[in-house]
Parts: C-alpha cells; structure tokens; sequence
C-alpha cells in the first residue's frame, strides 16, 4: 500500500493500480482516477470531520483524508457535499433546408438560425 502525502497547498494525486492512502493535508486537493467511471466504484465519506473517505474499485480500497474531489473519466465527485457532476456532453445538430432548433435549457443555448433552402448548417451545444 503507497502513502502519499500533499504539501501545504493544492494537489493532485494519481491512483495507482494497488491500494493506496492519500492525505491531502491543506489546500484543495485531488485524487485522480483515470480509466474508471464513477460507476465503477463505491465512494464512502466517514462523518469524521476531516473528509475520511474511502474508494473501493474492484476490491482495490484506497483511504483518503482532506481530499476534497475525486476526478474519474466521466465526471468529478465532490467529497464534502457528496455530489458527483459529469462532465459536459456535446451535442450536434445537422440540417438541411430551413432550420430552427431549440435546445432544452439544461443545454445553454437556443439556437434559431434561419438557413436558405438547400443549404446546410450545423449547430453545435454543449450540454450541462
């Protein structure tokens, strides 16, 4: 099992393939999970006072403390408020002929162009 420590300030730490304990000490620190989804794994924050969290993967446990976020490839989990936010998804629209779109609010944008017949437009959104 690795110990990894943070400095005074703000860090990132990678997971690695074993179990491993990351003590993010001050500042506003992260922890890494590249090549995992949030789904992948149960995150369990202790009611401790000190972010004590723990991230199991497979049977893979790592122990956290002061760590404030959780960065997987589909999104980033914050610890102390126990949400997790997935990342923006982008979403492209392709017409021909007279277009007008509107896009759900949770997108951003309404986009309305008006396009000549027999030309073509492409609307791009990013989704929240």
């Amino acid at each position: 099992m690795a110990t990894n420590n943070a400095t005074q300030g703000d860090d990132t730490f990678t997971n690695t393939a074993g179990s491993d304990t990351f003590n993010g000490l001050q500042g506003t620190d992260t922890v890494l999970y590249s090549g995992y989804s949030y789904v992948d794994g149960m995150v369990t924050v202790n009611d401790t006072g000190n972010l004590k969290t723990t991230v199991d993967i497979d049977g893979i446990v790592d122990n956290l403390k002061w760590v404030e976020w959780l960065q997987f490839d589909n999104g980033k989990y914050d610890v102390a408020n126990r949400t997790f936010t997935p990342n923006p998804q982008v979403v492209s629209v392709v017409a021909t002929g007279l277009l007008l779109v509107s896009l759900t609010p949770s997108l951003g944008v309404i986009l309305e162009p008006e396009v000549e017949h027999g030309t073509q437009a492409v609307c791009t959104g990013v989704q929240a």
